[in-house]
């Protein structure tokens, strides 16, 4: 009897030596990308969902101490859209890096409505996750903390929710926020039946039978003195949201004397051709 309980406590002793070392080997293999060198990490699993996915550009010469983080977000009315619409090969990626030196760039997918399912706040809880899995590899990235958020229609609506909501340890430094909705609360009656049929798919109902829905997924009700400076651009034509969600946003930034930067082109809800030189001379100046 005493001989089995010795072999059973060595035998527990070995086990716990060996899940010790197990644990101490795989901290110690943590995977870390050379800085000598430009990747491009494509189709980054955030989450289980096939849709919470990204792709990660890290520059060559980065370090932790200065490589910046700049995360893109695509729209698409919270039910279409994906990371691919913004065609980035490696012309464009190359080029990208000389425009923007020391930026990691995140172009980022998140779960799409579709029907009852991925409702709000699905998409806000994977920008949350798709955050959290970068933070916590800083270290295997070789960047810094410091982020940039952007984002793109529906994409500049989640950015800019993420940027005033979910900025507690203050690493979000800045939001770039292109024809987005940022009241959900105002009168919609002012925007297109494309964009309140996407708002009330989202949302899971109108704005009377999801108040509190309609409230929290607002941006523009988290603005306070502490926020980071933004940069809105806005289609003053623009046919699908209304100028007046940007200048709404932009005055109440500005009464909370938040640093803004705005852009209002006399396209649509895109970007014209005619707007590209304005808009990368005032991305320079915002992310510079």
């Amino acid at each position: 009897m005493i001989m089995t309980k010795l072999r059973a406590f060595q035998f527990l002793n070995i086990l716990i030596i060996y899940l010790l070392s197990v644990s101490c080997s795989k901290d110690e293999h943590i995977e870390i990308y050379p800085t000598n060198q430009l990747y491009s990490l494509k189709n980054v699993s955030y989450g289980q969902d096939p849709l919470q996915k990204m792709d990660i550009y890290l520059p060559p010469g980065r370090s932790m101490n200065t490589t910046k983080i700049a995360v893109f977000i695509h729209g698409g009315g919270w039910e279409g859209g994906d990371k691919d619409d913004l065609i980035l090969n490696q012309e464009i990626i190359n080029g990208l890096m000389q425009e923007f030196p020391g930026y990691a760039l995140v172009n980022l997918n998140y779960r799409l409505v579709k029907g009852n399912q991925n409702q709000y706040p699905a998409a806000e809880i994977d920008v949350q996750m798709a955050m959290d899995f970068i933070y916590s590899n800083l270290d295997a990235y070789q960047v810094s903390t410091e982020t940039y958020m952007a984002g793109f229609s529906a994409g500049a609506h989640l950015a800019a929710l993420h940027t005033l909501k979910h900025n507690d340890r203050g690493y979000i430094k800045g939001c770039i926020a292109m024809s987005g909705v940022y009241d959900f609360t105002a009168d919609l009656e002012n925007e297109s039946d494309d964009a309140r049929r996407f708002v009330e798919q989202f949302l899971g109902g109108t704005k009377e039978e999801k108040a509190k829905e309609y409230q929290d997924a607002s941006p523009i009700h988290y603005v306070s003195a502490n926020s980071p400076k933004f940069y809105i651009v806005h289609g003053t034509n623009d046919e699908l949201v209304s100028i007046g969600q940007a200048t709404a946003f932009e005055a109440r930034l500005k009464q909370q004397n938040v640093s803004v930067l705005t852009f209002y082109h006399q396209d649509n809800h895109g970007i014209g051709e005619g707007s590209l030189s304005k808009l990368l001379a005032d991305l320079k100046s915002f992310l510079n």
